[in-house]
């Protein structure tokens, strides 16, 4: 049964209204926004073409509620926080959401689905799932709590993120920060990232300079 903290209030009623709609819509939504935080600091416009039909399969055969989907999204956003440079070639968000679902998804349900049959949903093999999972929860430092402000904050980000893309005039692009930008309640380390699954961009960051080699790990599934 899901927690019932992590639910979307009714002052969300665009959000909600959203998350009610069919898979596809579902799906656009998660590619749309987990590009533009992944690949935020990074010369990559676009994600994979694979993204999109990538989300709808695992969404599908998971049947995961839309507040896991969100506390997914959330736990990627922590992610850009704790690490602002850090990105990784086309296709790897693929995975990077496979990652973050399976988290929320452990954390919001009693009985949750283990990892070899997560690797069975998103096709891809159980010891890299089991390594990836790792590498997350090391960059964000074990750190999946959510408290109610910090989730009614991003649940209201996402409102007004809804709002603006189904109508652009209704806010400035100006006004509506970028997903990672997003208020959060709580302060992010400073340290340097220690997940090697992914490649830093080569422009200056706050965790050194250079490239780190992306493993397999993280490429097209």
């Amino acid at each position: 049964m899901s927690n019932p903290r992590i639910s979307i209030p009714a002052t969300q009623s665009y959000l909600a209204s959203f998350t009610q709609n069919n898979i596809s819509v579902i799906s656009e939504f998660v590619t749309d926004l987990v590009v533009q935080m992944w690949y935020k600091h990074s010369d990559i416009q676009t994600g994979s073409p694979n993204f999109y039909p990538f989300c709808q399969k695992v969404i599908a055969r998971s049947e995961v509620e839309p507040p896991t989907i969100l506390l997914a999204l959330k736990y990627i956003q922590r992610l850009k926080k704790y690490h602002p440079r850090i990105t990784g070639e086309q296709g790897s968000e693929c995975r990077l959401f496979v990652i973050s679902l399976i988290l929320a998804h452990k954390l919001l349900e009693d009985y949750t689905y283990t990892n070899q049959t997560w690797s069975q949903i998103a096709r891809i093999p159980l010891e890299e799932i089991n390594h990836m999972e790792r590498e997350f929860l090391i960059s964000i430092q074990f750190n999946l709590h959510v408290s109610e402000e910090e989730y009614a904050q991003w649940l209201l980000y996402l409102e007004q993120y809804l709002r603006y893309k189904e109508d652009p005039f209704l806010d400035s692009p100006r006004r509506l920060p970028s997903p990672t930008s997003a208020p959060a309640a709580f302060d992010f380390p400073t340290s340097k990232p220690t997940w090697s699954q992914f490649v830093c961009t080569t422009d200056p960051s706050p965790f050194g300079s250079g490239q780190t080699q992306i493993s397999e790990s993280f490429q097209n599934v």
